[in-house]
């Protein structure tokens, strides 16, 4: 699974899986103010994840992505942020 992390600088592009010596990680750090999505990356697979918040959570500070204000935002990522989101 590919972890796409958009920041003022680009993308960065996080490997997740258990196979350590080909450059895969079995958990990563996003950084705060980044936005992030995740996609499997062989076709007709799936994975189960999930996201830790720390320290701690408060739905009043979640902001679900949009589409066109990543785009606005980040207009070289268009590929990406289209491939991620609805």
């Amino acid at each position: 699974m590919h972890i796409y992390v958009l920041n003022h600088k680009g993308v960065d592009i996080l490997k997740l899986g258990n196979d350590l010596e080909n450059g895969q990680s079995l958990q990563v750090t996003i950084p705060a103010n980044c936005w992030f999505g995740a996609k499997v990356t062989s076709p007709d697979t799936y994975v189960l994840s999930s996201c830790t918040v720390a320290p701690g959570f408060d739905f009043s500070d979640f902001e679900l992505a949009d589409r066109q204000t990543l785009l606005t935002e980040f207009p070289d990522l268009r590929e990406i942020i289209t491939d991620l989101s609805r």
